[in-house]
């Protein structure tokens, strides 16, 4: 018989940083939006794991670029530094949830 660890899928209780007795819930960490696999395959290279960036030589991303500048710049690139990435290599689709994904990495 297969085991199920229920603390697995279970809502986890923590105190708020804004206010220690207030409490709150957090999902698990497998929840909630993920980078897309040609955000790491590509991206991550140079911008990191979570888009941080390396100071003084990749940027964070996206930074304060709003979706559509940060779509196009990965389809023109960025001078020498950043090739431009075409459609097949990284879809739209991957791009409007990797944006999404680096967002909530920013907001929290």
């Amino acid at each position: 018989m297969r085991r199920f660890l229920p603390f697995a899928f279970a809502l986890v209780a923590c105190t708020s940083p804004e206010d220690p007795g207030q409490r709150t819930l957090v999902r698990p960490d497998d929840e909630g939006p993920k980078p897309s696999d040609s955000f790491v395959a590509t991206c991550a290279r140079c911008h990191g794991p979570r888009g941080e960036g390396t100071t003084g030589v990749y940027p964070a991303i996206p930074g304060a670029l709003d979706e559509a500048t940060f779509i196009a710049t990965v389809r023109s690139g960025k001078g020498r530094a950043m090739p431009a990435f075409s459609p097949e290599q990284v879809p739209d689709d991957h791009l409007k949830n990797d944006y999404a994904w680096l967002k909530t990495l920013r907001a929290r």
